[in-house]
């Protein structure tokens, strides 16, 4: 035999893959996926969203399709609240056509209030997590990733790190680009090779 291989079992298929790889002289076995461990045994509580550090994040527009993508380091709650209390700072009171114009040429704290300002919209504060990572320069440039595969975004620059655009081909082959930034149910993660 050359090697051995571990699979998942899976009815039906794992049988014609195992007569497969013994035709290349190549021994297989199998791992079941769902254990009674894993259905019995949680030693940590769920961390929820807004208590959770080391993110790159997303808050979309509830008026529109776009997004902003950020990161933090802190908890993503207090960095959400930073936020929100810049906008509501700059949107007190009632908004005429020109008091927004002119809030519209001043470049605010946060893309998000730029964003909330021109285009009276109202971001979505239920902040998305879209990577978890510890490490401030990686974090830097998942986000700067992010910013670039997600085309739909309300950022006023490219992030923490400057990704050249030489890089596009080989980000669109690493990368997949099948999430949904405005999904209501589902934590997004950016699927890129390490």
């Amino acid at each position: 035999m050359r090697g051995s291989v571990a699979l998942p079992y899976v009815r039906g298929l794992s049988e014609k893959i195992r007569r497969t790889l013994t035709s290349h002289k190549i021994n297989s076995y199998f791992v079941p996926q769902n254990k009674l461990r894993s259905h019995l045994v949680h030693p940590k509580d769920k961390i929820k969203p807004e208590d959770t550090s080391g993110v790159v994040y997303g808050v979309p527009c509830m008026n529109c399709n776009l997004i902003y993508i950020g990161e933090t380091g802190r908890k993503l709650g207090n960095r959400i609240k930073e936020h929100k209390k810049d906008v509501e700072d700059h949107m007190k009171g009632v908004m005429t056509r020109s008091s927004r114009m002119s809030q519209s040429n001043i470049t605010h704290k946060s893309a998000i209030t730029d964003h909330a300002i021109k285009e009276n919209h109202t971001p979505n504060w239920e902040a998305k997590v879209l990577k978890k990572e510890g490490n401030i320069n990686k974090r830097g440039w998942q986000e700067a990733i992010t910013i670039r595969k997600t085309g739909n975004n309300m950022n006023r620059d490219q992030g923490g790190k400057w990704l050249p655009h030489i890089y596009d081909d080989l980000l669109e082959k690493l990368c997949r680009k099948d999430y949904d930034v405005h999904s209501t149910d589902v934590i997004i993660e950016v699927n890129c090779r390490d």
